[in-house]
């Protein structure tokens, strides 16, 4: 049985995790606005450039980076090769292409951040004032690997629209440095 303590030091635990997370964006986006160079934990592509500050980590070589695109700075998760968005996409198709969407009961959960999803290097977020459509999921793009699932099921989603072609931003491989 956890006590009163124990569940309020977990919530201020949690309360603190969020504020630290979004005061590192807002730093980062500062700097980014101000074309200045990101100091501390950060992730580079391929060509030296960097991707964005890391604000967590899921394991040691998946670091979660704010993003250098546009602000606010999205959040996504880093593999060596890829990106990977923190909400989960689901398709009509049963190998994750065509068009995506986000589920809408996911997005009407409370988010901190900006709702992001990635497929094949390309950032989408919910489309503005968009009604939910109803539709036959048939395929998920996950959040922890990345990896696209068969998963069959109804669901009201709303459209993904594009924001940017992250490929034409950044270089694989991805790597983690620390001044």
């Amino acid at each position: 049985m956890t006590s009163t303590w124990g569940k309020r030091f977990g919530v201020v635990i949690a309360v603190g995790s969020i504020v630290l997370n979004v005061g590192l964006i807002l730093m980062a986006d500062a700097a980014f606005a101000k074309g200045k160079p990101i100091e501390g934990p950060r992730v580079v592509d391929a060509n030296n450039k960097v991707v964005g500050p890391v604000i967590g980590l899921l394991s040691i070589s998946n670091p979660v980076v704010a993003l250098n695109v546009s602000i606010p700075s999205p959040v996504v998760q880093v593999f060596p090769n890829q990106f990977v968005g923190n909400y989960s996409l689901v398709f009509t198709s049963v190998d994750c292409s065509g068009q995506p969407y986000f589920i809408k009961t996911e997005l009407d959960r409370a988010h901190t951040l900006p709702i992001v999803g990635v497929v094949n290097g390309i950032l989408y977020g919910p489309r503005a004032n968009s009604p939910a459509v109803p539709i036959t999921s048939n395929s998920t793009l996950g959040i922890v690997t990345g990896t696209c699932g068969v998963s069959e099921f109804p669901t009201d989603a709303v459209i993904a629209d594009a924001i940017i072609d992250l490929s034409t931003q950044f270089t694989p491989p991805y790597r983690f440095v620390y001044p």
